[in-house]
């Protein structure tokens, strides 16, 4: 085998056992970043969790004033949607 042929063989298995190194290092990175979203999904949803336990307490504390604000939501969804409503004709 010539030299050229030595030194041409050596480089493919130099490019290949580095493009296993970079696939490796790629999978594991790939591996953290799964990991990472899913700790922060189950974060949000946890923390979605305590806000409608914070509002339902808050409703039962003070049902007046959660009724008082259900019909303010209420009616300024309401006048959007009549204002959206009118502006198609």
């Amino acid at each position: 085998m010539s030299d050229f042929s030595k030194k041409v063989g050596n480089t493919a298995e130099e490019m290949a056992k580095r493009a296993e190194h970079a696939k490796d290092a790629l999978a594991d990175r790939a591996e953290h970043a799964k990991d990472v979203v899913l700790e922060k999904a189950e974060a949000v949803k946890q923390a979605g969790k305590d806000k409608v336990d914070q509002a339902r307490k808050y409703t039962k504390e003070n049902p007046e004033k959660a009724a008082g604000i259900a019909l303010g939501v209420g009616a300024v969804l309401g006048i959007i949607a009549g204002f959206f409503m009118r502006r198609k004709k």
